[in-house]
């Protein structure tokens, strides 16, 4: 009994002490707030998605990706790293990239973005390395106004800003060019 009365006190005064310490702690903060609203949510998000598209001017565009959302309200697809083909009259382009962007008719490839047309007639494939770059279908252009690379085997091309114009065949780098090239040994 006199362990009893002995326990009896300190465990009323733990009992007051943890009442007054919870009354006195502020309330619990607000649950947190979304992410995506009503308006953000994405339409649907997949992973390892793999879209093929055949266009009126006879070109094969295929890409695949680690992950893609779609948002329908932008009308647009957030991809992760996207990888992909380009197929063009006799010409074949390979494309990656850390990020990407798709709409109906654009492109937008970002971070560490490698564009590679393959070899034609034995020569070097032509590889355009770059932060950004941005691909319109219709118009069939590609460009950037950032820094890039082009290297063909042993030749190579830097500078600032790319237009692309696959139809035409026509490729112009914008400011600070700098171009090392090669010439074949005998």
């Amino acid at each position: 009994m006199k362990r009893w009365q002995l326990l009896k006190w300190p465990t009323a005064l733990l009992t007051i002490a943890a009442i007054v310490i919870l009354s006195r702690s502020p309330t619990p903060p607000p649950a947190p707030t979304p992410v995506h609203t009503q308006q953000t949510r994405p339409a649907w998000q997949a992973q390892q998605v793999q879209q093929w598209h055949f266009s009126p001017q006879q070109q094969l565009i295929y890409l695949q990706a680690k992950l893609a959302t779609h948002n329908q309200q932008h009308q647009r697809t957030h991809l992760e790293q996207p990888t992909g083909l380009l197929i063009r009259n006799d010409t074949t382009y390979t494309l990656r990239a850390e990020q990407g962007m798709l709409t109906r008719s654009t492109l937008r490839l970002s971070g560490q973005v490698r564009l590679q047309r393959m070899a034609l007639n034995n020569a070097h494939p032509l590889v355009l390395e770059t932060a950004m770059l941005h691909y319109d279908h219709p118009q069939q252009h590609l460009s950037t106004p950032e820094t890039v690379r082009i290297t063909q085997g042993p030749n190579w091309t830097r500078g600032t800003g790319l237009d692309w114009w696959l139809e035409r065949q026509t490729l112009m780098i914008k400011k600070d060019v700098i171009s090392e090239f090669a010439p074949p040994t005998l």
